[in-house]
């Protein structure tokens, strides 16, 4: 009988740069996103976000500078906790593609307004129907 190979992912950690071996279906972690090695590499100093020959994005996640904001020491890094402070709901902008806030489709708003919109439909149009897993599953898709 003939082998498959491997077919899940193993997670090898945060990927470090000219250290390691990865082969296909290994995954690393590499500021902020999660990546899955397509082809082997060994000894790379070219990170995977800049290396697509050997690597494939698995989760896109923040930028470095934001993870390091929100997972170091706000007390000894001052500049860190400003920037984590300026990231708040009301200051991110995001597209309302569903037309969820007031009907208009691909309106540009801030995500505080979005997850309010999303929170107000919930309670007051969900609820009311029997099918609200559906419902919601159909708007969340829209977004």
């Amino acid at each position: 009988m003939a082998s498959a190979g491997r077919v899940l992912p193993i997670h090898k950690g945060t990927w470090v740069s000219g250290n390691g071996a990865y082969v296909p279906m290994d995954s690393v972690y590499h500021e902020g996103s999660t990546y899955i090695c397509k082809d082997a590499v060994t000894g790379s100093v070219t990170p995977p976000d800049q290396d697509t020959a050997h690597w494939q994005i698995q989760a896109k996640g923040f930028s470095a500078p934001i993870v390091q904001a929100v997972t170091e020491d706000t007390e000894k890094v001052p500049s860190s906790k400003a920037v984590f402070d300026a990231i708040k709901a009301d200051a991110l902008k995001v597209k309302d593609t569903s037309g969820i806030i007031d009907g208009t489709v691909n309106k540009e708003t801030s995500l505080q307004n979005m997850l309010n919109a999303a929170g107000d439909w919930i309670a007051n149009e969900g609820v009311a129907k029997d099918n609200l897993v559906t419902d919601l599953f159909e708007v969340v898709h829209t977004w």
